[in-house]
C-alpha cells in the first residue's frame, strides 16, 4: 500500500471498512479495517489494523496526565518514519471529520502473548532464539536512532505469518541516548526505570529477558508474584532456574536480566548466542536475506537523495552564473567532479558485492549445519572451495541443450513416446503455465504465473545440460515475509538426464519451501533456483539434505553437489512450470 501522512481533516469511510475490533491499547481502539479502491469496492485480501483516539476525550482537569496523551500520540506519529522489518509498518495517519486521530498499521495474525497461549506443545529452543534475534535486529536499529524503547513486552510484539516477529507501540518511547522517567508495564519494566534512575537501551535489554522468560514458560508469574519484581533486587546470585530443557539459555537469561545495566550484554554479543541455538539454518539464512535486502535499498535510497540534493545544489550555482559555465577553470573543475562520482559510484558497487559475498559466511553451528562439505581453514575464519572454471557456451551447444530439454519435457507433459519407461507418471492434465525464457527469469515473473494454480511439475535445465525438476501437490505461493516452509508428502523431486526419481527420507517439513525473492525450492538444499537466474550463477543444488540422494552418493559430497544440475552453482537455461490436473 502506498504509504500517507498528512494531519489534515479527512474522510476516511471511503477508503477503509471496519470489520471487528480487536482490542483497546494505550493509543485508544483497534479494529481490524479492510481496504477499499478508489470506486470503494474491497480490496480482497487486504486488511489493516485502524487505530483511533477520540480526540476529545484527551481532555483532563490534570494537566500532566493531558501532556502525557498528548505525548503518546506524537510519539505514535513519529513511528512512520522508522522502517526495519521486524517495526510494524505505519501506513497511515489522520485526523477525522469526527474528531479521531487514527493511525493505520499493518495488520498482525495475534500478538506474542496469544501466540504463546496458543501453542499446542512448548516453543523450540531453535524457534525462541530465532524470535528473540529478530527482536534483537529491531532494537538495534531504533537504538542506533537514539531511540529507547521502554515497552517491549509480549502484548507489544506482533506476530506475522511465518512466524516474523515485529515490534509496535511506540507512545512511550525515550529520544536520546538516556532518560530518568521511567515507562513501561510493571511486570517488564527494568529495576532503573521503576525507581526513575538513568535509563538507556540496556532497559530494553531487560525487558527482552523477561520477554525470553514468557517465551520458556509461558508465564510471567511465579506464586502471583511477577518474575520481574523477583529479580528486580541487587542480588548476584542466580534467582531464577529455567526448565531443565532450556537449560542453554540459562546463562544468557542470567545476563540480560542483571540488576545493574553495565553488566547487561551488548546486541552484538547476544546476536551471537542466539544464533548458535538456532538448529534450522535454512531459516536464519533466508531472515539474513531479507535483512541485507533490506540495508542495500536503504543505503540506495539514502545515496539517491544525496545524489539529488547536491545535483540541485550545483545546478542552482550554476544558473546563478551563466556566464561561468564556458569558463575552462570551470569546466575543469566539472569534469573533475564527474571523474569522481564515477569513483565513489565504483567504490560503493564493490562494497555492496563485498557485503553480497559475506552474507553466506554463518559462524559456530549454522556454518557446520548449512555447509558441511566445505573446508574449513584453521587459521582462517574464511570458507574456500575451489571453483572449477566454466567456459561460455557456444551456439551449438545451448541449441543442443535446449532439443534435449525439450525432448525429454515432452515425454513427460504430452505423454509420448514409451509411455510405460517414464519414472513417474503425471495424474491429470499438464497446462503450460510459466516458460522463463518467454515471461522472464525474476521471483516475481514466477510467482505472478505460477502462484495459486494447485499442483504443479517444475522442469529446469541448467547450463550444464542437466534437465530435472521436481513435483509438488501444494500450491505456490508468495509468502507475506520472506520465507515458508511446507510440509508435501507427495513432493519429488527426479534428474531426467540421469532418469532418476527422488523420495523424501528426512527433513519433510521442508519439502517444498516458498520464498517470496526466489522461484523454485524443493528440499533445504536440493534445489534453491534464484531471481535472475539466467545472469547469476547462484542457483544451487545439493541432493541429500531432504530427498533421498542415490546409493553411491552422501549428502554434503562433491558428487552430491554436482547430481542434479551438473555444478553446485550454475546459470539456468530455461524453466518450465505446468499444472497437474486431475483428469
Amino acid at each position: 500500500m502506498k504509504r500517507r501522512f498528512q494531519l489534515k481533516i479527512n474522510d476516511l469511510s471511503n477508503r477503509y471498512l471496519i470489520q471487528g475490533k480487536i482490542g483497546q491499547g494505550g493509543f485508544g481502539t483497534v479494529y481490524e479495517a479492510s481496504v477499499l479502491d478508489d470506486k470503494g469496492v474491497k480490496i480482497e485480501g487486504l486488511s489493516v489494523a485502524f487505530k483511533q483516539q477520540d480526540i476529545s476525550k484527551l481532555a483532563s482537569n490534570d494537566a500532566d496526565e493531558f501532556t502525557q496523551k498528548i505525548l503518546r500520540m506524537i510519539r505514535e506519529i513519529t513511528t512512520f518514519e522508522l522502517k526495519h522489518p521486524n517495526i510494524v509498518e505505519v501506513i497511515d495517519a489522520h485526523i477525522t471529520v469526527e474528531k479521531k486521530f487514527v493511525i493505520v498499521s499493518e495488520l498482525a495474525q495475534n500478538n506474542l502473548q496469544k501466540y504463546v497461549k496458543e501453542q499446542p506443545q512448548k516453543l523450540s529452543v531453535s524457534k525462541i532464539s530465532f524470535i528473540i534475534l529478530q527482536l534483537l535486529e529491531a532494537l538495534e536499529y531504533i537504538h542506533s536512532l537514539d531511540i529507547i524503547h521502554r515497552d517491549i513486552s509480549p502484548d507489544n510484539i506482533l506476530v506475522f505469518k511465518d512466524n516474523t516477529v515485529k515490534i509496535c507501540d511506540f507512545g512511550v518511547v525515550s529520544y536520546g541516548q538516556q532518560t530518568y522517567q521511567g515507562a513501561g508495564k510493571k511486570g517488564y519494566q527494568a529495576p532503573e526505570s521503576m525507581l526513575n534512575q538513568r535509563q538507556t537501551s540496556k532497559s530494553d535489554i531487560w525487558s527482552l529477558g523477561i520477554v525470553l522468560y514468557y517465551l520458556v514458560t509461558g508465564e510471567d508469574n511465579i506464586n502471583n508474584q511477577s518474575v520481574n519484581s523477583l529479580l528486580s533486587v541487587p542480588d548476584e546470585q542466580q534467582k531464577l532456574k529455567l526448565p531443565d530443557r532450556y537449560s542453554q539459555f540459562q546463562q544468557i537469561f542470567n545476563q540480560m536480566t542483571a540488576y545493574y545495566p553495565v553488566k547487561r550484554p551488548s546486541i552484538k554479543f547476544l546476536k551471537e548466542k542466539f544464533v548458535q541455538l538456532i538448529d534450522n539454518p535454512l531459516i536464519y539464512k533466508a531472515y539474513q536475506e531479507e535483512l541485507l535486502a533490506f540495508r542495500i535499498k536503504q543505503f540506495s535510497e539514502a545515496q539517491k537523495l544525496e545524489v539529488d540534493s547536491f545535483s540541485q545544489f550545483i545546478l542552482s550555482q550554476l544558473l546563478q552564473k551563466e556566464d561561468m559555465i564556458s569558463n575552462d577553470v570551470i569546466q575543469d573543475n566539472l569534469e573533475e567532479l564527474l571523474l569522481s562520482i564515477k569513483s565513489y559510484k565504483s567504490l560503493v558497487k564493490s562494497h555492496l558485492k563485498d557485503k553480497q559475498a559475506e552474507k553466506l559466511k554463518f559462524q559456530g553451528k549454522i556454518g557446520e549445519i548449512l555447509i558441511p562439505y566445505v573446508e574449513k581453514q584453521f587459521n582462517s575464519n574464511e570458507l574456500i572451495k575451489v571453483v572449477p572454471e566454466i567456459k561460455p557456451l557456444t551456439n551449438e551447444e545451448l541449441i543442443q541443450r535446449q532439443k534435449e530439454f525439450r525432448r525429454l519435457v515432452d515425454k513427460y507433459v504430452k505423454k509420448v513416446d514409451g509411455m510405460n519407461d517414464l519414472l513417474f507418471q503425471l495424474d491429470g492434465e499438464c497446462k503450460l503455465l510459466y516458460k522463463a525464457s518467454e515471461d522472464g527469469f525474476k521471483a516475481e515473473d514466477f510467482h505472478q504465473k505460477c502462484d495459486n494454480k494447485g499442483p504443479t511439475v517444475a522442469f529446469v535445465l541448467s547450463e550444464f545440460g542437466q534437465v530435472f525438476g521436481g513435483y509438488t501437490s501444494q500450491e505456490w505461493k508468495t509468502p507475506e515475509s520472506f520465507f515458508q516452509q511446507n510440509a508435501d508428502e507427495k513432493a519429488f523431486i527426479f534428474s531426467l538426464t540421469k532418469n532418476t526419481k527422488h523420495d523424501q527420507y528426512q527433513n519433510n517439513e521442508y519439502a517444498v519451501q516458498h520464498f517470496r525473492n526466489q522461484l523454485i525450492n524443493f528440499g533445504m538444499t536440493e534445489i534453491q533456483i534464484k531471481d535472475s537466474c539466467n545472469d547469476r550463477r547462484t542457483s544451487q543444488s545439493n541432493i541429500g539434505s531432504t530427498y533421498l540422494p542415490p546409493k553411491e552418493i552422501k549428502y554434503g559430497d562433491q558428487k552430491a553437489e554436482e547430481y542434479l544440475a551438473g555444478q553446485e552453482k550454475f546459470i539456468v537455461l530455461e524453466i518450465e512450470v505446468y499444472s497437474v490436473k486431475a483428469g
